[in-house]
């Protein structure tokens, strides 16, 4: 409480910690990162996020995945994955196509706080994540990922040495960072 005593009303307490990540006592602060990750992974897994963005996904990212699918499985229980899973596709598109979103809006602020936490840890990030795994172990196994930014600032560091996948990757996420100042 102490922390989210004068949140933004809607805000869950999820996302309001989130803001506060680097403040709070470790256990608590451990438990949060890993519920980050798992969110990354599913945008519905973040409920301020998906709630935020939800009349739009259709809209802007309904190749991504069959939305009445995702619909569907929202409502009966958001952490069952029977076939068809998200890896973070739509939250990939939403920040691909946030230049669409409604300026000033909750979708547009989630999308960007989403992608501000992308910046402070790989693992928040699943297609830098998986393409850069082995270049992370070899070249930047000895940097701390609770510190923000660090293992992708170690990938730059190498850049010469990365896999292509890797590479590939980690150029979109700097290009990324780049087009948006409060990233950097």
């Amino acid at each position: 409480e102490q922390h989210c005593s004068d949140k933004p009303q809607g805000q869950t307490d999820v996302g309001c910690l989130s803001a506060t990540l680097n403040s709070l006592a470790k256990p608590c602060a451990a438990a949060l990162r890993a519920q980050q990750e798992l969110s990354s992974h599913d945008i519905r897994l973040n409920l301020d996020l998906f709630l935020a963005c939800k009349p739009i996904i259709p809209k802007l990212c309904g190749d991504t995945i069959s939305f009445a699918k995702l619909e569907k499985e929202y409502n009966i229980a958001a952490d069952l994955h029977i076939g068809e899973e998200t890896n973070g596709g739509i939250l990939d598109c939403l920040i691909e196509r946030r230049s669409e979103l409604p300026r000033g809006g909750n979708c547009a602020r989630e999308v960007s706080t989403a992608l501000q936490h992308r910046g402070e840890n790989i693992k928040l990030d699943p297609t830098l994540s998986t393409a850069c795994h082995d270049d992370q172990i070899q070249w930047c196994g000895h940097v701390d990922s609770n510190v923000p930014g660090a293992v992708q600032d170690c990938l730059s560091l190498h850049l010469a040495r990365l896999s292509p996948d890797c590479l590939a990757a980690d150029f979109e996420f700097v290009k990324m960072r780049a087009a948006d100042v409060r990233l950097n």
